[in-house]
């Protein structure tokens, strides 16, 4: 297989015991590339994984704007100072 060769050399040294607890001869050359290869897939996938649950956690994550922060109008006046009113009445009403 002469995509996996990239990954072979001095990271296997860190794959090997991994592959080895997964139940991979690595005696066997076959055996050792589809583990490096399996171990490389299940990487990229955690990978993934980890940016796509930031991002989550990113846009889930609502602003509130409080009293003494720059009104979101951009008239650069504190909210207090501008918006805070005029939205407490639309809340209420």
């Amino acid at each position: 297989m002469n995509q996996i060769q990239p990954f072979q050399g001095h990271l296997s040294e860190h794959i090997l015991p991994l592959l080895n607890d997964a139940g991979y001869d690595t005696s066997l050359e076959e055996e050792k590339e589809k583990g490096i290869l399996a171990y490389h897939c299940a990487f990229r996938i955690w990978e993934t994984y980890k940016r796509s649950r930031e991002l989550f956690l990113t846009v889930s994550r609502k602003k509130t704007i409080g009293r003494n922060d720059v009104c979101s109008c951009n008239s650069g006046r504190k909210y207090k100072k501008c918006c805070l009113k005029k939205n407490e009445e639309q809340a209420s009403a």
